[in-house]
């Protein structure tokens, strides 16, 4: 994706992080300046759920 970014451009995408045994996400901000130079920096730690329809959040599947 970082890739496909114009320069000058800026990319705000939550990314999976693993570290040992625990899973986090983390919002990341991406920069690409107008000589092509990338500048990635984490903005905070988020947490992501899937989204369903009120059907499947009622069923009891449990």
């Amino acid at each position: 994706m970082i890739d496909q970014l114009t320069p000058g451009g800026r990319l705000i995408c939550p990314v999976v992080a693993i570290e040992g045994f625990q899973r986090f996400q983390d919002l990341v901000q991406v920069d690409k300046n107008v000589d092509g130079t990338v500048i990635k920096k984490k903005l905070m730690q988020v947490s992501y759920i899937p989204l369903t329809d009120p059907a499947t959040q009622l069923a009891n599947d449990y």
